[in-house]
């Protein structure tokens, strides 16, 4: 993914990634405040949805798409949920601006639902020392988004150590994370495992990515079912492990793992 000279991410995939992104968190909050009104001893009234962001951005893409954490906030109050949204940018010139088009975008729409706080740092640090201590109720989502980057999976285990019934949801380049392989011995795998979560839903990457961007949801407990108008599919699944194969391994190494052993 190209970046513009402030690190933001974006190409011919972001309209589709904002697009998925949305659907995925309307789901999300669905499925949240249904379990929350089922356990109402835990949740009592007032109980907020959690969302973090670890890369918050702009607001707005290069290209002035609504960004991740508006598309986020638009959905909430569409859904009419008590949300706080916590967003995170290191860079100071972005976060100031995250902060005036947010306001700016409240304003404008009149959303009342949610609280918003804004973090200028880096999310490897800032992330680990907003949450705190371990809070095993606190529900909601986490989102990672480096803009091609792999993402640290060793912070986001940590991070689902302190909240374990929020759940992960990671966007990333598989094909980015083989490239650098050689340099870190770490695939796909070893990074869905460091994160701790025991049940997954992966993205199908459209066929014609070379660079195979995909949505990963990592949750504690098999309450997310498969999501198949957008290719969202339980890695439990059969399909969940055929599209997991071919974004954790390469196509050789896909060929030699199916190829009967030489006498």
């Amino acid at each position: 993914m190209p970046k513009d000279d402030d690190g933001i991410g974006y190409g011919e995939f972001t309209q589709l990634k904002l697009e998925h992104f949305e659907k995925i968190v309307h789901a999300h909050i669905r499925v949240t405040r249904a379990v929350m009104l089922k356990h109402k001893q835990f949740y009592p009234p007032g109980s907020r949805y959690r969302y973090i962001e670890l890369t918050a951005g702009r607001g707005f893409s290069p290209a002035r798409q609504k960004g991740t954490p508006l598309t986020f906030m638009s959905v909430a109050e569409a859904e009419g949920v008590d949300y706080r949204a916590d967003l995170i940018e290191i860079s100071s010139g972005n976060c100031a601006e995250l902060e005036r088009n947010v306001e700016l975008e409240r304003n404008a729409k009149k959303w009342v639902h949610g609280e918003v706080e804004y973090h200028n740092g880096d999310y490897r640090t800032e992330s680990v020392q907003l949450l705190g201590q371990p809070n095993g109720n606190e529900m909601g989502l986490i989102f990672a988004d480096p803009s091609g980057d792999p993402p640290d999976f060793e912070i986001l285990g940590q991070l689902a150590a302190l909240r374990t019934r929020m759940e992960i949801l990671i966007y990333l380049s598989s094909t980015n994370i083989k490239r650098v392989y050689q340099f870190t011995g770490k695939r796909l795998v070893d990074g869905i495992n460091a994160v701790g979560k025991g049940f997954w839903l992966i993205k199908n990457p459209v066929d014609w990515d070379k660079h195979k961007w995909t949505f990963l949801l990592g949750a504690s407990v098999p309450i997310f079912k498969d999501y198949k108008r957008i290719g969202f599919f339980r890695l439990d699944s059969a399909r969940g492990q055929e599209i997991f194969e071919e974004l954790n391994l390469t196509e050789q190494e896909r060929f030699e793992s199916k190829q009967p052993p030489l006498l």
